[in-house]
């Protein structure tokens, strides 16, 4: 589990990896040991805090401000209502500019 903090409002990821408790340093937040596992949950996590402060500093350099669940959907791919709402009328417009031009010239035929 990984928790995005920023002003006080969090949103949490599931990293779906387990650890053992006596594995885990809750200080540095990173398992302890040398096994396979143990070190690959520690490259998952510092490649997940690398994603996070990338989408971080994009999405402060393009809209000025950030959340947490913003970062998180981005983090994990699921689209907000507004950008879904902008991929589907882009959607319509170009099957309307690519389409209309065949429409035309059938009904020009039967008229």
């Amino acid at each position: 589990m990984a928790r995005i903090t920023i002003d006080g409002s969090f949103a949490a990821i599931s990293l779906k990896k387990n650890i053992r408790p006596d594995c885990w340093d809750a200080e540095n937040c990173r398992a302890t040991g040398k096994t396979r596992e143990q070190l690959e949950l520690n490259r998952i996590i510092a490649q997940t805090e690398t994603s996070i402060r990338e989408i971080h500093d994009r999405t402060v350099e393009t809209s000025g401000y950030v959340t947490a669940e913003q970062i998180r959907n981005e983090l994990t791919g699921v689209a907000s209502k507004a950008d879904t709402a902008i991929c589907f009328n882009t959607y319509i417009y170009l099957l309307f500019v690519l389409y209309n031009p065949v429409f035309h010239k059938r009904f020009r035929k039967i008229g």
